[in-house]
């Protein structure tokens, strides 16, 4: 009867208040007050055994015989910290060894170590011993397998081979600069920044190679970037920072980074091209005609994707007699 009376107190207080289904244990809303004096009065009149049965059925409790129980049982429910196939530890037999339990019986429990190198300890604990052994999150020994092992080798894998990449692109780069260095020809000058001729320079006599930062291209389109093409990727050049008021030689002079766009094609007097060094194409700008001295270089508009490769040299055939 009390129940009833508190479930009565409660859905009319939801009801007046407005309160949606989520405020009530029933999950449910009555359209009136007379509904819910109507099922009030239906609660009221069910036998009490219709009344008890949805709390009864909801029980999880377990009553067990301890007395006519085998010992294992009895083992089992006062290590509750214990169950098959969980992983246990006893510091002071075993160290770190993680053990299994793989099996229990009235004669004790059996737990297993399986180690490296096919190395099985198994070892039988009594039952009332078992309160010495500590539950761990930390798994067997595992060793890796020959097929992982030869895919993550760092001669193979993806990783390392990229940084291999990423080294050779630069030292390539390095040699190209080294080789087509031309300091005694240039000069720099500021306000506004420029570089500039320090002589007559003949034709294709200034080589210029954009020397910085390689980072391999990640986006899926082309990239618009000063890039040198190799291992069939793309590789940025990023300028470094520089010395640009000519007041600190920890900062570098890249004379590349220094010629500016001219306003015109027509007045521009290097031009883009391509050079290859140990099978990378690495861009490079450079003079078409001679330049008289303390001429400002400047390089046509044209991006740098529109720089077309050298073509390659077609293979003369030979004419048999």
């Amino acid at each position: 009867m009390d129940n009833c009376f508190g479930r009565l107190c409660i859905r009319c207080m939801v009801h007046v208040l407005n309160k949606g289904p989520s405020a009530s244990i029933e999950n449910k809303t009555y359209e009136s007050l007379g509904a819910i004096v109507a099922c009030f009065a239906k609660e009221v009149h069910e036998p009490p055994s219709q009344q008890k049965a949805s709390s009864a059925s909801a029980s999880t409790d377990k009553v067990m015989d301890l007395i006519s129980t085998k010992p294992y049982h009895v083992a089992m429910l006062q290590n509750s910290h214990m169950s098959l196939n969980g992983m246990y530890t006893n510091t002071k037999d075993h160290g770190a060894l993680v053990f299994q339990l793989v099996d229990i019986q009235d004669h004790g429990a059996t737990m297993r170590h399986q180690g490296l190198h096919d190395k099985l300890i198994e070892v039988t604990v009594p039952l009332d011993a078992l309160k010495k052994w500590r539950s761990t999150k930390s798994p067997m020994p595992k060793a890796c397998d020959l097929a992982m092992q030869s895919r993550c080798m760092p001669e193979t894998h993806p990783a390392f081979q990229e940084e291999h990449q990423r080294a050779m692109v630069i030292v390539a780069l390095h040699a190209a600069y080294e080789k087509h260095a031309c300091n005694a020809s240039i000069a720099f000058g500021q306000h506004p920044p420029s570089l500039f001729t320090s002589c007559h320079c003949k034709k294709k006599a200034i080589r210029l190679v954009p020397m910085g930062t390689i980072a391999k291209h990640k986006g899926k389109e082309p990239t618009k970037a000063i890039h040198i093409n190799a291992f069939g990727h793309q590789w940025t050049i990023t300028a470094p920072k520089q010395n640009s008021m000519f007041e600190d030689d920890k900062l570098p002079l890249v004379p590349f980074f220094w010629v500016r766009p001219a306003p015109s094609d027509e007045e521009a007097n290097m031009a883009w091209s391509v050079i290859k060094q140990d099978d990378m194409s690495i861009p490079m700008l450079v003079n078409e005609d001679s330049i008289a001295t303390h001429a400002v270089l400047l390089h046509a508009s044209a991006e740098p994707e529109a720089m077309k490769e050298p073509p390659k040299k077609k293979a003369k055939s030979k004419a048999k007699n």
